[in-house]
């Protein structure tokens, strides 16, 4: 019952730490996902204490290398977004003239 516990905490850990917000600023935005990445490196400890306390007689094991790889994949992904540059942000081109006058008659 503990190491299903700690699996469904893991589990947690990873969808349910971040909450996202469509106010946030890019700031407060790269704190949390910061905060997520340090989360993520808290599972990694779990998993490993998981692990040395698994049953290996039992028919069914859970796949720990693959929970570490895709968690690893998402740190990649998070760090990868974090240490993007800031894109300049494209703008229409602005016209030459400013009003509709038109010049009337032939001259």
């Amino acid at each position: 019952m503990f190491k299903k516990n700690i699996l469904m905490t893991t589990t947690a850990t990873l969808f349910c730490f971040y909450s996202f917000s469509s106010f946030a600023s890019e700031w407060s935005e790269a704190e949390e996902l910061s905060r997520l990445v340090k989360h993520l490196e808290s599972a990694e400890e779990i998993i490993t204490k998981a692990e040395f306390e698994r049953n290996t007689y039992k028919r069914v094991q859970f796949d720990y290398p693959a929970l570490r790889l895709s968690i690893k994949q998402i740190k990649q992904g998070i760090k990868s977004h974090l240490n993007k540059p800031l894109e300049p942000r494209s703008y229409k081109a602005i016209k030459n003239s400013f009003s509709t006058y038109e010049k009337q008659g032939g001259k």
